[in-house]
């Protein structure tokens, strides 16, 4: 499990990929994200969140999805704290990627907004989501907007 102290301090050699000092997290013990009055959308914005918007982020600024960000040995040079693989990492370069596509999900998210009859993101809710995919609809409790035979 990832561990994040908060004082984003690097850790030695033998650290890497081991729990973080003194944590024995479960999944069970993840918080979860609830709705808030001040913030309705919270929890269908962490939702997006885990279901794919971080492995796109990550991918915009050179992930090529090698799945060993907890080995240190990154291809890409961004999971990493070996300098020979950090540098393949261009920082400048990244960065922009990064605000482009963050931009351009902020665009086609406002277009999909208005498509639902909302005038801003924080209207969206669960109930905007659907799924042409029946599997889909039935695992994840999504409205089916597919065609059913007769």
């Amino acid at each position: 499990m990832p561990f994040c102290d908060g004082t984003h301090k690097q850790f030695d050699a033998s650290a890497i990929g081991k729990e973080g000092p003194g944590i024995k997290a479960r999944a069970s013990e993840i918080p979860v994200a609830s709705a808030t009055v001040e913030e309705p959308t919270v929890e269908f914005i962490h939702q997006l969140a885990r279901d794919g918007l971080a492995n796109s982020a990550m991918q915009s600024i050179g992930c090529v999805a090698a799945r060993m960000c907890n080995t240190n040995n990154c291809p890409a040079g961004i999971a990493t704290q070996k300098a020979d693989l950090r540098q393949r990492l261009n920082v400048e370069k990244s960065a922009g990627q990064l605000r482009n596509f963050f931009e351009a999900s902020v665009e086609l998210m406002q277009v999909m907004a208005r498509a639902c009859g909302h005038d801003s993101l924080s209207s969206f809710s669960s109930n905007d989501l659907a799924t042409w995919h029946r599997d889909m609809a039935l695992l994840s409790g999504v409205k089916y907007s597919g065609f059913i035979e007769p």
